[in-house]
């Protein structure tokens, strides 16, 4: 044989590896309830647009369509909802894989007879097959499928897919608040102020929680060899989630604003940053009679989106408001180091390296308290979504007043003199 076939050989012999390691397979399931039982007490949703984004989405960032499963209506039975999750998710998943869960419906508190809840409620998902009113004697919770159980089956899907996958989960739906405006009846809550619980069930329970389950749960969601997760909820755990009405339809906030998002997200944006923008999309969209902050949680916030890659991040702040034409508020004051005389830098959304970018203006702090800071730009408006990064720290001023009230008025001269040694304090 020829030297130089030889050689063909024993490259091709060192490439095997490399054509031979399985990609990633990426897999998803779609859960969408819009029409309950009429006798379930819940009132009917709009999921079927939820869906429709999602799934668009998901394909636009190279799910394949025919591994992207979706339950409607009465196929969403908590037994339903159980056996996708271990059909679709947890059975064929590999280590290295990518896995997507999404959930739109409604959701309730309910009863904690575990006690490893602190307010000794439970949130859950509501499936199709699960009543709204509490029962003693036929509905205590049993159809609703509690976040324990959901974290343990997410959990054994982080176990399949290991360390190096990921999982994704997103919760369009109610954790259940504790207020409701008078206009909110009319938001189309996506879960109910009523608690699956008997009427004096806080009367009966212990303040203390359960550290078996408590140590359990901890256990599995910090182990190193699960994947890292990505968490997104319409609401906080104080607040309802309301369907907003889109192209003359009503749609999930967090639905839409996750599917516009994350179906072009760039190459370089973190699940933290992606959080961002979904925020700021849902607080645009939102009504401004009803209060509502999506959340999230979970050990990938700064892994690149669908990418085992940590991100490189630098602190950054946002423009927490725009005065007139050319005055920004920013949300970081001299307790954060933007003291006055600071240089600051205004760049696009998801710029993680910025001392490797050119910045799009840059400003002098003006103004500066513990929280915030002022600066002047060309242009408010065109600046107001920048992440903006502090470029050149200024020692600044920072004075604090100090008030001394001795009954001993030797003891007081003696104070005062020895302040008179310290040139950096000012006597008034």
């Amino acid at each position: 044989m020829k030297p130089i076939a030889i050689f063909f050989l024993f490259v091709l012999f060192l490439a095997l590896p490399y054509f031979s390691t399985a990609q990633p397979t990426k897999r998803a399931l779609i859960v969408g309830i819009s029409e309950y039982p009429k006798d379930s007490g819940w009132n009917n949703l709009m999921t079927d647009m939820d869906v429709q984004l999602v799934r668009g989405a998901l394909i636009k960032q190279g799910f394949p369509e025919k591994n992207i499963a979706v339950l409607r209506n009465d196929q969403a039975t908590k037994q339903g909802i159980v056996s996708a999750i271990e059909q679709q998710l947890i059975a064929p998943t590999k280590p290295g894989d990518i896995v997507y869960f999404h959930f739109s419906g409604h959701g309730q508190q309910v009863a904690d007879y575990s006690g490893d809840e602190i307010d000794r409620y439970d949130e859950a998902l509501v499936p199709y097959d699960a009543p709204k009113a509490f029962d003693k004697d036929k509905n205590t919770g049993t159809k609703h499928l509690l976040d324990d159980d959901l974290g343990v089956l997410m959990n054994r899907i982080r176990a399949k897919a290991g360390g190096k996958g990921q999982l994704i989960t997103v919760i369009d739906a109610c954790h259940s608040g504790t207020a409701l405006r008078s206009s909110a009846a009319a938001g189309f809550a996506r879960g109910t102020l009523t608690k699956l619980a008997p009427d004096d069930w806080e009367n009966q329970f212990s303040s203390e929680a359960n550290p078996s389950e408590e140590q359990q749960m901890e256990g599995l969601s910090t182990s190193a060899t699960l994947a890292p997760i990505a968490s997104f909820f319409a609401s906080g755990a104080g607040q309802l989630n309301f369907e907003v009405s889109m192209d003359s339809t009503r749609v999930g906030p967090l639905s839409y604003a996750f599917s516009k998002h994350f179906g072009d997200c760039p190459p370089n944006a973190s699940y933290r940053g992606l959080f961002y923008l979904i925020r700021d999309e849902m607080a645009a969209i939102r009504r401004s009679d009803l209060s509502q902050d999506p959340e999230v949680e979970g050990n990938a916030l700064d892994n690149l989106v669908l990418n085992g890659a940590v991100a490189a991040h630098s602190p950054f702040y946002r423009v927490a408001k725009t005065v007139g034409s050319g005055e920004l508020h920013i949300n970081g004051g001299y307790l954060q180091g933007l003291t006055k005389g600071s240089v600051l830098g205004f760049y696009d959304k998801e710029t993680p390296e910025p001392h490797k970018i050119t910045p799009r203006e840059t400003a002098m702090v003006e103004e500066s308290s513990p929280f915030s800071c002022v600066v002047s730009v060309s242009s408010a408006s065109k600046l107001k979504d920048s992440w903006v990064y502090l470029l050149e720290h200024s020692p600044g001023v920072n004075k604090l007043r100090l008030t001394f009230d001795f009954q001993d008025g030797s003891l007081l001269s003696e104070w005062k003199l020895a302040l008179k040694q310290e040139k950096f304090i000012l006597e008034d």
